[in-house]
């Protein structure tokens, strides 16, 4: 904490939390951090609860390794915000299967989350709950391929996602809020998996599901893969302009929306 305080660690790798509970790393007040390797915000199964804040101007965690939120444990946190600063080679939230309900929260102005052009990936196949979130003046930027999977989520409220290609598996979540407009800047978006109809009850849906709401800025290219079958629609748009609406359609004399982006 305070300025000038700087922690440099050279070991083959930084755990918060190797197998305990509730490990804090608190990086503040122009405090400094680097990390020579991999870092781990909770690394065994048993690790849950353990988080690390940067928060203040100034105040920055620099790892030169690939971060892992929650790489075999559940629970964990990093949040960044009041101006402090993270820089990682790339990251992995929840990167197990028993890995779940980790997260990254970048909220406030002047916080920032750089990627430097490493690949986010949220969540793995068989985990859940998993997230990223931007609040208002929070970026997450220079991130290559963002990857959400199943049952994992991405929101964007008020702040701002850039991405060069985001990539959705069946029952993924990326939503951007309308109430408090945030911006997903995305080159290239795929959406892997059946789309389903936005206007029913997650209950009342069968097979593969995938949600994408964005009621704020999304700009890019959106590619649709796998439709369901009997639907048909445009499956790439340019969301260059905005608004853009988009509307893939059930066959048949009385369609129904199944993606819809305003």
């Amino acid at each position: 904490t305070d300025p000038g305080s700087v922690w440099t660690n050279y070991c083959s790798r930084f755990d918060v939390g190797t197998g305990g509970r509730y490990n804090s790393m608190v990086v503040s007040n122009g405090g400094v951090v680097y990390v020579a390797s991999a870092s781990y915000i909770g690394y065994n199964a048993g690790a849950t609860g353990n988080y690390v804040i940067v928060t203040g101007n100034g105040s920055l965690w620099t790892n030169n390794g690939l971060l892992k939120v929650g790489y075999q444990g559940s629970y964990n946190q990093m949040i960044i915000v009041n101006s402090g600063r993270v820089s990682t080679a790339g990251t992995w939230i929840g990167e197990t299967m028993g890995a779940h309900s980790n997260g990254v929260t970048v909220s406030g102005a002047g916080s920032l989350w750089d990627l430097r052009g490493g690949n986010l990936t949220n969540g793995t196949a068989g985990n859940w709950g998993n997230a990223v979130t931007v609040c208002p003046g929070g970026v997450i930027t220079n991130i290559a391929t963002l990857t959400v999977n199943a049952s994992n989520a991405v929101n964007v409220f008020g702040g701002t996602l850039a991405v060069n290609t985001l990539t959705m598996q069946p029952n993924a979540q990326v939503g951007v809020d309308v109430v408090t407009p945030g911006n997903l800047a995305a080159l290239n978006a795929t959406v892997n998996g059946y789309v389903c109809p936005t206007n029913l009850p997650r209950t009342g849906r069968v097979g593969p599901q995938v949600f994408l709401t964005c009621s704020g800025t999304l700009s890019g290219n959106l590619s649709v893969g796998l439709l369901p079958p009997g639907y048909s629609g445009t499956l790439t748009t340019n969301l260059l302009s905005s608004p853009k609406e988009i509307a893939l359609f059930k066959k048949g004399p009385s369609p129904s929306t199944v993606l819809f982006i305003r």
